[in-house]
């Protein structure tokens, strides 16, 4: 997964997780958002996490995007997990 242009993210309501330059804000730790684009066709058009309730960050501050990973894998019965060899 790398990085990508934000002109290139999905508008579909697709999870994606986004990238602001942190320069925008006060802290380190506001630069990176995991929402979806909603677009309900008037000003509140934007990109929305699970609360659904205000964008997450403005559409014009953020600059790149990438999927998100897959979850990780739960070991099947009998499976040893890697951490777990000795």
């Amino acid at each position: 997964m790398n990085w990508q242009p934000i002109e290139t993210v999905p508008k579909d309501g697709t999870w994606v997780l986004l990238y602001a330059p942190c320069d925008l804000f006060p802290t380190k730790d506001m630069t990176h958002w995991i929402a979806y684009w909603k677009d309900v066709g008037d000003w509140n058009e934007g990109w929305y996490d699970q609360d659904e309730s205000v964008m997450v960050v403005h559409p014009d501050m953020v600059t790149h995007w990438m999927h998100l990973p897959d979850a990780p894998v739960k070991p099947s019965v009998g499976q040893v997990h890697p951490n777990d060899r000795r």
